[in-house]
């Protein structure tokens, strides 16, 4: 390892550290301050020797709408339409995107689930950075749920589902047949709720749901990772050190937001040019009251329409949740522009627009694949609002069998991009 290298990355992460830390870590060093990495502790870096050879620095990868997509991953249960019969034209349709766009589809053996995205986070040297294993996990999603979000704020607490199924133990059986490297992280963090969106200057900016924060606080904290008598705050700020270390990043380039809804994923949507996408229910009504006034529509598509209307109790209680996201994306930096994404869920959800996969095709279009609605006039309309930021949209039919488990593509998604 380069030695002027490891002295900048000892200064960089002494000045990342709180003011507990530093003086932990001054009393006892970081091996007796024991804050674990992605794969280790928390250290200071030290020379091997002298070599030539430098060390590449390894992230997690973009999300953002100018990355170029290489291959896109997809599980074998999504592949075999005797196990998502409702869903059997979705990898069709992605395969005549990835053949227009330039891009591959990859059909991952083996996988004991569809939803691939929350499995892993992709790092930049091909990489699956995969959620914690520890054995105290269930623990920790009891405290989690036990957890009192501050007044004015909401974090969903219906985490873990990688965990509680034992997915990462199914995949790493599988991993060498599969061309796949896995690294099990000693934070929890599930791909959905992970969001890598550039700023407007192009400096990399991560999103994270604040859920995923607690519960990496709540495992690290039962590993014993914590001095006795440590403040909350302070371990929320340790933990926010290990979550950038495991991702690649400084803990500046990281914003913890509420999250009202699953995952970050499933109301949010990355743009261009420091921009991100939100759904907002006032234009979710419009979109449709506008529709309506449309004399051609069947009686059957004009009911639908109305059934996706929000109640006005619905409606201030969306908003209301909708709106700490908001500010904070703001205090970020990011440019927060709100779409018709989702609608009122009457009797199901069959309608999401914000679950995308968005990228730039090699002939420099900029797309966003998202599950096609079954109420027609609405893919109209939504194709129309993206068409004004100069995006294409790309409809995958019959998403409605994974809409139903309160997924869509991205969910169903994961990715390598080009370099």
């Amino acid at each position: 390892m380069n030695v002027g290298w490891g002295m900048r990355r000892y200064r960089w992460v002494l000045s990342a550290m709180s003011p507990f830390l530093l003086v932990m870590a001054a009393l006892g060093g970081y091996s007796a301050l024991g804050v674990p990495t992605a794969y280790g502790h928390l250290v200071a870096y030290r020379s091997s020797g002298n070599t030539n050879t430098a060390r590449q620095p390894v992230s997690v990868i973009s999300d953002g709408i100018d990355r170029h997509l290489k291959t896109v991953f997809i599980s074998d249960v999504l592949d075999d339409p005797t196990n998502n019969e409702n869903s059997a034209e979705v990898y069709p349709a992605l395969q005549q995107i990835a053949s227009r766009e330039g891009f591959a589809i990859k059909i991952v053996e083996g996988s004991p689930t569809v939803w691939i995205r929350d499995d892993f986070v992709t790092l930049s040297d091909g990489a699956l950075l995969a959620p914690s294993q520890d054995p105290h996990f269930k623990e920790a999603l009891k405290e989690l749920k036990a957890y009192r979000d501050p007044p004015g704020h909401v974090y969903n607490a219906t985490q873990g589902r990688v965990g509680r199924r034992h997915e990462i133990a199914v995949y790493k059986r599988h991993a060498r047949e599969n061309g796949l490297v896995i690294r099990v992280s000693r934070v929890y963090l599930e791909g959905g709720n992970v969001m890598v969106v550039p700023k407007a200057d192009g400096a990399k900016g991560v999103l994270i749901g604040m859920s995923s924060l607690l519960i990496s606080t709540f495992l690290l904290d039962l590993e014993g990772t914590f001095p006795s008598g440590a403040s909350f705050s302070s371990k929320l700020n340790a933990t926010k050190l290990v979550i950038a270390e495991a991702l690649g990043v400084k803990p500046s380039q990281v914003t913890y937001l509420d999250q009202p809804e699953f995952h970050l994923d499933t109301f949010l949507t990355p743009g261009d040019n420091g921009r991100v996408f939100i759904e907002d229910p006032d234009y979710s009504d419009a979109t449709i009251n506008a529709l309506l006034k449309d004399p051609g529509l069947s009686q059957k598509e004009r009911a639908e329409l109305k059934g996706k209307l929000y109640s006005a109790k619905g409606l201030r209680k969306l908003k209301a949740e909708l709106k700490p996201t908001i500010d904070e994306l703001r205090g970020a930096g990011y440019q927060v522009t709100g779409i018709p994404g989702e609608y009122n869920r009457n009797p199901i959800e069959d309608t999401d627009f914000m679950n995308g996969l968005v990228a730039t095709g090699k002939n420099g279009e900029r797309y966003d694949i998202v599950g096609q609605s079954p109420t027609v006039p609405l893919n109209g309309a939504f194709r129309r609002v993206m068409a004004r930021y100069g995006i294409t949209v790309f409809f995958v039919p019959d998403a409605q069998g994974i809409l139903f488990q309160r997924g869509s593509i991205h969910c169903v998604t994961n990715e390598e991009i080009e370099p």
